[in-house]
């Protein structure tokens, strides 16, 4: 009678652990009497979920021992089932934690990064009528503040918006596009309001690869200095950010960056 009582508390152990965790594994469980009689076992098939089926098994694993002194054994079945190999009581005692339940984790959902790819150089104060301008095509309204910061900080800057790039990916994938100018590719994952990426950005020659956190309503900004825009980028295609581009000009790259957080 002592050896079955502890065969119960080491399973209530496992169910109290199971909240958070997964399951796979084949149980032998050899119940032992206290005459040293080996206890009948029987095998049985169990349907769990199959988001738990490892963490499960480890934990079982641990709870029912090894080498000589092992219960039983488990391991993973078809379909997403559980093969157990125990005397019936013990097999009791594992159905009872499984119809406790599992609390399923939220299926993943995808990440949307927002890119722009914007050329800037200072602009001759004596004929700026603004801190800060765009040529070509307009520069969507959410970039308006970030392209003030930088002409508050440089003095007024003349910009030429490149590129515009979403690219969206499921979280821990990696995610590569490529558009006129630049090649991206990101390794992305939210939690909560936060997003966490490893990015990769090719534009021709300038290769940029960091891993950056974005909040929500927030824009990311980083640049790299000297850039030539006389050079072809990506694929050939030249990069005519200015038309009166030279080589006295002092041109800077710049990487925006934000985050879809919408539920």
């Amino acid at each position: 009678m002592r050896s079955s009582t502890k065969i119960v508390l080491a399973m209530v152990g496992v169910g109290m652990l199971l909240a958070g965790a997964t399951l796979v594994s084949l149980f032998v469980w050899r119940g032992v009497g206290q005459d040293g009689t080996e206890a009948p076992a029987e095998l049985r098939t169990y349907q769990v979920p199959a988001d738990y089926q490892d963490d499960l098994r480890d934990m079982l694993r641990s709870a029912l021992g090894t080498g000589d002194t092992r219960l039983g054994r488990v391991t993973n079945g078809p379909g997403g089932t559980l093969l157990v190999v125990a005397p019936p009581r013990l097999q009791r005692g594992i159905q009872q934690i499984l119809d406790a339940g599992f609390e399923v984790p939220p299926v993943a959902s995808p990440v949307t990064l927002s890119y722009w790819f914007l050329v800037g150089r200072p602009a001759e104060s004596s004929g700026a009528t603004a801190p800060f301008s765009v040529i070509g095509r307009r520069a969507p309204p959410q970039l308006e503040p970030v392209l003030a910061q930088i002409a508050a900080a440089q003095g007024p800057t003349e910009f030429s918006l490149l590129e515009e790039v979403q690219l969206t990916s499921m979280p821990q994938n990696r995610a590569v596009t490529s558009s006129r100018f630049v090649q991206v590719a990101q390794r992305a994952t939210r939690t909560g309001e936060e997003v966490v990426a490893d990015i990769e950005i090719s534009f021709g020659t300038y290769h940029l690869e960091s891993r950056v956190s974005l909040q929500a309503g927030q824009l990311l900004v980083l640049g790299q200095s000297g850039f030539d825009g006389r050079v072809n980028a990506l694929f050939g295609n030249p990069v005519d950010a200015f038309p009166d581009t030279t080589s006295e000009d002092l041109l800077t790259l710049y990487y925006v960056m934000a985050a879809d957080l919408e539920p």
